[in-house]
């Protein structure tokens, strides 16, 4: 029998290359008064910046629509499973430019896709989720 063991190297993890973010409190503020929506629009919009979703279409969509889904206008960073929808359907056309994509709640998406409602769609079309 052969008893030799064979050197390994092992890598510690360095706390000291985490990066620290600091956050800051807002007790005084409340997502739905009127007053302070503003400061939660900024504050959705700086998140998207450095989102994180599946893929990097995901990334861009949520960075140029500020971090909210156009139909609810809810941030797209609420856990909800998100979709991409073209503007032109894709069975008319194959154009896969952020043109012709946004970035839905998957319910807001199902929502777009399979209503009926002419109130809803005369609102979509003029907000160019639809054509």
């Amino acid at each position: 029998m052969d008893f030799r063991r064979k050197e390994k190297e092992l890598l510690l993890f360095q706390i000291p290359y985490v990066p620290i973010k600091r956050h800051l409190l807002c007790k005084d503020l409340n997502a739905y008064d009127p007053e302070a929506i503003e400061y939660f629009f900024k504050r959705n919009a700086s998140r998207s910046k450095s989102a994180l979703f599946s893929g990097s279409t995901k990334n861009a969509l949520a960075k140029l629509q500020k971090g909210y889904c156009p139909v609810c206008n809810v941030s797209l960073f609420n856990g909800e499973e998100l979709e991409i929808h073209h503007i032109k359907p894709r069975r008319e056309n194959v154009n896969h430019s952020f043109k012709n994509l946004k970035l839905f709640h998957k319910l807001c998406h199902r929502q777009v896709k399979y209503s009926k409602d002419s109130d809803l769609r005369a609102v979509w079309l003029e907000k160019g989720i639809i054509l």
